[in-house]
C-alpha cells in the first residue's frame, strides 16, 4: 500500500467534490425537465393547442347536446325559414365543427407524441413496436394468397 493517509484523504475529497458536482448538475436538469414554464418557452404554440383542445374536449363532454341550440332559438322568431334552419346547412356547420375538431385532436396527438419522443429515451421505439403489433382495419384488399379464378387471366 504505497498510499499514505494524506493522499487517501485527498482523493476522497475530490471524489465528494466531483459527486457534488455531478448530483448539482443532475439536481438541474430534473428542475429544467420538470418546469414546465420552459417547455412553454420552447414550445408555446403546442402549449396553446393543448390548452384549446383540452377546453374544446372539457365543453364538448360538460355542454349540451346540440350546439346550435341557442342559433335556433333566436333564429325561430324571424320571419321565415333562415339560413340556419334549413336541414342542409345546419349539417354543413355540424360537419365542419367536427372536421375541426378531428384535426386539432390529431394535430394536438402529433405535438405529444413529438414532445414524448423527445423527452421520454425508447419511447418511439416502443410506440412503432406497439403500431406495428397492432392489427391494421381493413382496406379493401385481402394480403393473403388470391384465390385461382382472380388472376385476371
Amino acid at each position: 500500500m504505497g498510499e499514505t493517509t494524506s493522499q487517501i484523504e485527498t482523493r476522497i475529497e475530490r471524489t465528494r467534490e466531483d459527486l457534488g458536482s455531478n448530483l448539482r448538475e443532475l439536481e438541474s436538469r430534473v428542475k429544467t425537465a420538470a418546469d414546465w414554464r420552459e417547455h412553454y418557452r420552447g414550445n408555446p404554440l403546442l402549449w396553446v393547442g393543448l390548452a384549446f383542445g383540452s377546453g374544446v374536449f372539457l365543453g364538448a363532454l360538460s355542454g349540451r347536446r346540440d350546439p346550435l341550440e341557442p342559433m335556433e332559438t333566436l333564429n325561430a322568431g324571424g320571419a321565415g325559414g333562415t339560413i340556419l334552419n334549413s336541414g342542409r346547412a345546419r349539417q354543413k356547420v355540424l360537419d365542419s365543427w367536427e372536421d375541426i375538431k378531428s384535426a386539432l385532436v390529431g394535430v394536438a396527438t402529433a405535438r405529444v407524441m413529438d414532445f414524448l419522443s423527445e423527452a421520454v429515451q425508447g419511447f418511439d421505439e416502443h410506440r412503432h413496436r406497439s403500431e406495428s403489433d397492432r392489427p391494421r382495419p381493413f382496406q379493401g384488399r385481402s394480403s393473403g394468397p388470391r384465390p385461382a379464378n382472380a388472376s385476371g387471366s
